[in-house]
């Protein structure tokens, strides 16, 4: 059976699709607004069934209620942040193969990526051609050893004309 409806469609109640199996709401395509939800003027998700550009467009916030977004593929955000600071933030790549967990860098940047707090930067990572670096800009505690691995020259540089622009120290002596 089938209800075509032309104009409007005013449900008062609900709408209860109750039969066994797939039950659809079949939108137009082609369409930059194919299915809006909206109060008045105030829209909360739009359906765009437009031809290269689908997409579901959400105006509002979106609460998961504590559930996981899965396969999701690329996500693209302005902020990532913690909803939750006594459970923080947890970047977990541990399922990765081998070579497979990275974070991938814009090149040609003086800085393309900066660990900073309130402005100050702490580790920043410089891919300008021919100069690339990692600049640690506060004090680096290493808890083993440094390596030089690269054959040939490895310099350590430190301030010229300064009194104590090397120090080596064991514990709080000098």
């Amino acid at each position: 059976e089938r209800i075509e409806v032309i104009k409007q469609l005013k449900v008062l109640g609900q709408i209860d699709m109750a039969v066994a199996g797939e039950n659809s709401i079949s939108i137009p395509d082609g369409q930059a607004d194919a299915l809006t939800f909206k109060e008045a003027g105030n829209f909360y998700m739009k359906l765009r069934t437009s031809d290269g550009s689908e997409a579901i467009e959400l105006h509002k916030q979106l609460d998961m209620k504590e559930q996981n977004i899965i396969n999701a593929g690329a996500i693209s955000a302005d902020v990532l942040q913690i909803d939750d600071a006594a459970v923080g933030l947890n970047i977990d790549v541990s399922a990765s193969n081998t070579g497979l967990a990275k974070v991938s860098l814009r090149d040609n940047m003086a800085a393309a990526f900066d660990i900073t707090e309130a402005g100050n930067s702490y580790l920043k990572f410089v891919t300008s051609n021919s100069s690339e670096a990692i600049v640690a800009s506060k004090l680096l505690q290493a808890g083993s050893n440094l390596e030089f691995t690269v054959a040939g020259e490895n310099a350590i540089l430190i301030p010229d004309n300064q009194a104590d622009s090397l120090v080596v120290k064991e514990g709080s002596a000098v």
